[in-house]
């Protein structure tokens, strides 16, 4: 696998999420399948925002001044919240900019070679970050899926993968 080739796998597994973000009732964006999980809006505008870390792990900037301070957002209670449209929007601009970044920021060389770190403790090559990405998209995509189908939603498998 070539950094190109990495780049066609995040468009791949990016692509059913806007038929999926579409299935989201807007009456329901404050819904949660039990105390304790993230709301249709938070989980929505969190999935909206997964290629950003990618640059900040290579730039080493954060939104962020401690770990603490992170821990803190990511309390549930502090997780915002967005409409369908805009996590479309989001999404949209999310895997448009991470695209333009590895593609024109990051050398080939790089990313195989040049190691960066997160504050919760990763540490590894840029592909590996990316993987890291990856599973973190995947793993709220099927969450999506999962509320989806609780709230009655057409989805099946080929709505995950977007067959």
């Amino acid at each position: 696998m070539n950094k190109r080739d990495f780049m066609e796998i995040m468009r791949q597994t990016h692509a059913p999420l806007k038929k999926m973000l579409e299935m989201v009732p807007d009456a329901e964006l404050s819904w949660a399948p039990a105390k304790g999980f993230m709301t249709f809006g938070q989980l929505i505008n969190h999935i909206a925002e997964n290629w950003c870390i990618v640059k900040m792990m290579v730039t080493n900037q954060w939104p962020f001044n401690s770990v603490e301070q992170m821990a803190e957002g990511m309390k549930l209670e502090n997780i915002p919240s967005c409409s369908r449209q805009e996590a479309m929007a989001a999404a949209e601009n999310d895997l448009k900019n991470g695209l333009a970044y590895v593609e024109h920021e990051i050398t080939e060389e790089d990313f195989f070679n040049k190691v960066v770190t997160a504050p919760w403790g990763f540490e590894g090559e840029i592909w590996k970050a990316l993987l890291m990405a990856q599973e973190h998209f995947l793993t709220h995509k099927m969450q999506l899926h999962l509320y989806l189908k609780l709230r009655g939603a057409p989805v099946n498998t080929a709505t995950l993968y977007g067959v």
